[in-house]
């Protein structure tokens, strides 16, 4: 009866495998103005939502953010062992030790690979705001990467407001991160910055530089 009534174009794919899908509730969500921080209780139901809902990557946290942050990553990661969940955690934090060490030790209690994105911003207004300069930015990434990497983590490089960078110097950042042993590029539009067609060309920049070494992900702002 019901393929009487609709036509179901997603039954074939021609092969291709399904799109990943992340959710960033308990991490974009919670930036949000006017939010009401969930209670531990909350998460752990969100974290069943997105479970029965097929969701591959949450975005669970950034654990060095508060002693509250660290211990829900944690209570999150023991849900998520227990409950037999085949979703897989991602943390994030700078390119800093004190925000990575964090998320090296949740690693050790967890059964399976965690994602981690450590995450700078690059773009030239960035730079300036920051007092960075590429050489910095160079030696901050591959020092963070490697870190991950070593500790056993699956590191993600997350370029801040990479929408508005410089095509030399998302190139440097990108080789400098892929060398360093990263297995996925987050582009992050930060600000609301790119449109269809510039995300298009963004992607296809960074697909022409890396091949299919890692990953890529885009996160936008929708307007």
């Amino acid at each position: 009866m019901a393929e009487e009534l609709m036509y179901n174009w997603n039954a074939d794919m021609g092969g291709r495998k399904r799109p990943l899908i992340v959710d960033d509730t308990l991490r974009d969500g919670l930036q949000a103005p006017n939010i009401t921080f969930p209670t531990l209780a909350e998460k752990l139901m969100l974290i069943d939502c997105m479970a029965d809902n097929h969701i591959d990557v949450v975005f669970a946290a950034y654990p060095a953010s508060s002693e509250t942050a660290f211990s829900d990553s944690q209570a999150i990661l023991g849900h998520i062992n227990t409950s037999g969940y085949a979703i897989v955690p991602e943390f994030i934090g700078r390119t800093f030790q004190q925000d990575l060490k964090p998320i090296a030790e949740l690693q050790q209690t967890f059964v399976a690979q965690i994602k981690a994105c450590t995450f700078i911003g690059c773009s030239p207004i960035r730079q300036c705001v920051e007092g960075w300069d590429m050489p910095f930015i160079l030696k901050s990434v591959s020092e963070s990467i490697r870190f991950l990497a070593d500790n056993a983590l699956y590191p993600i490089i997350g370029i801040e407001d990479s929408t508005r960078c410089k095509p030399q110097d998302l190139k440097d950042i990108i080789l400098c991160a892929v060398e360093s042993g990263a297995r996925s590029v987050t582009l992050a539009d930060t600000v609301g910055h790119i449109t269809p067609s510039g995300t298009q060309t963004l992607v296809s920049f960074v697909r022409e530089l890396v091949g299919n070494q890692i990953a890529i992900s885009v996160k936008t702002i929708c307007r």
